[in-house]
């Protein structure tokens, strides 16, 4: 289930998922639960900084444990120096209702943490790297109706607050111990997904082909053009899982959420039963994408360039392909093993950089048949040439954009 009212590329999802894990005492959520509550119906589009700082952030620093200096008026906005144990960890920068938070941040700080709070968003910014604007947005209206969230809101801040222990000396030295290990790990992490996802990639791509190749008596002259249009299936479905992960495509209307997503396909493919449709329902998703459409509310803006026009993958648009294929490409790009089980793939989690590293590798396969069947092999064509190239299609929207 998706994190409710958390968003950001600062700390990898799945890791903030785990941080959101239960606890036998639940008074900390409650508490936090119940000062969102009183805030909210105190503050709202009229509230300025000063009343916003008064009733919401200031009695939340105080709940997560950490001390605060007198507000500092600064024009339009308030800044609040943070410590714990006395030592200054971040700046706190609150504006009136709604306010941009980029027009909150401070321009220089001499900590690694800068905070802004407009009354509806807090945003953490790790400013010693301010170069990748990575931050972590919470929605303060709807955190509070989900135990996750603020379950993981106090535990990145903790550090010995109302009825808490005094701050440990790791806290002291470190500050936020919990969020800076967070985003050591989110770099691992993400590093990890983005091998699963090479791996997977790769499997995908061998099954496609030999499907492709098993509906033709002509094996060893159509692999390399089952070869290039198992590409673009597949860059295809990265594109689309890329996009919905980030709500590029309109998800929030129930047709195309339960029926023109890859993401609907999922259930399908995870189940134990024959799957039967997939094919098709693939071909749909992909001539929407091409073509777009506008029926009632719903307006799908159609993806310009040659990744999802039928004239660049042929037989993806006239090839009656096994489901039972289907779903093991599904499953090998949206999936990746775990432990006892396979684990689903965040793709809000996975930047350009991963992405981009997947395409340039498989760009250097060529299949080759067996007696064993398809098994894709590196051509050396790109290593020996020099050249890195990135489909055309696909440079706009997730290079340039």
């Amino acid at each position: 289930m998706a994190l409710k009212g958390i968003s950001g590329s600062l700390a990898s999802l799945d890791l903030l998922e785990a941080l959101g894990s239960p606890v036998p005492d639940r008074s900390r959520e409650s508490r936090l639960r119940l000062l969102l509550a009183e805030a909210r119906r105190t503050v709202g589009p009229a509230s300025s900084a000063r009343q916003i700082a008064d009733v919401l952030v200031l009695p939340l620093a105080r709940e997560l444990g950490l001390e605060s200096e007198a507000p500092r008026d600064e024009g339009d906005l308030l800044s609040v120096p943070l410590r714990i144990g006395g030592r200054a960890v971040a700046l706190l920068s609150i504006g009136g209702w709604n306010t941009d938070l980029r027009r909150l941040r401070a321009a220089t700080i001499s900590c690694r943490w800068w905070i802004g709070v407009n009354g509806a968003t807090l945003r953490v910014m790790d400013v010693s790297r301010a170069f990748t604007r990575r931050a972590i947005d919470f929605d303060l209206d709807i955190i509070q109706d989900d135990d996750r969230a603020l379950r993981i809101l106090w535990r990145l801040f903790d550090s010995g607050g109302s009825g808490s222990p005094a701050p440990s000396e790791r806290q002291r030295v470190e500050g936020f111990a919990t969020l800076e290990a967070l985003v050591r790990d989110t770099d691992r992490h993400r590093a990890a997904v983005g091998r699963s996802l090479q791996t997977g990639v790769e499997d995908a791509l061998t099954r496609l082909v030999t499907g492709f190749a098993r509906g033709t008596r002509r094996r060893l002259v159509v692999l390399d053009a089952a070869m290039a249009d198992a590409l673009t299936i597949v860059y295809r479905i990265l594109f689309l899982l890329f996009a919905e992960a980030r709500g590029l495509v309109p998800q929030w209307h129930p047709i195309y959420r339960d029926s023109y997503t890859i993401e609907s396909l999922r259930p399908a493919a995870e189940s134990d039963e024959p799957p039967a449709g997939l094919w098709q329902a693939l071909q749909a998703i992909a001539r929407l994408a091409h073509r777009g459409c506008t029926a009632g509310t719903l307006r799908v803006v159609p993806f310009n360039g040659r990744l999802f026009a039928p004239s660049a993958a042929p037989l993806a648009d006239s090839f009656v392909l096994e489901d039972r294929v289907v779903r093991e490409v599904l499953l090998a790009v949206t999936t990746r093993p775990a432990a006892d089980r396979r684990e689903r793939i965040t793709y809000a989690d996975l930047g350009v950089e991963q992405l981009g590293a997947v395409y340039e590798r498989v760009l250097d396969y060529t299949p080759s048949a067996s007696a064993r069947g398809v098994t894709l092999v590196p051509s050396g064509r790109r290593k020996g040439s020099g050249t890195f190239y990135t489909p055309r299609s696909m440079t706009e929207y997730l290079v340039r954009r």
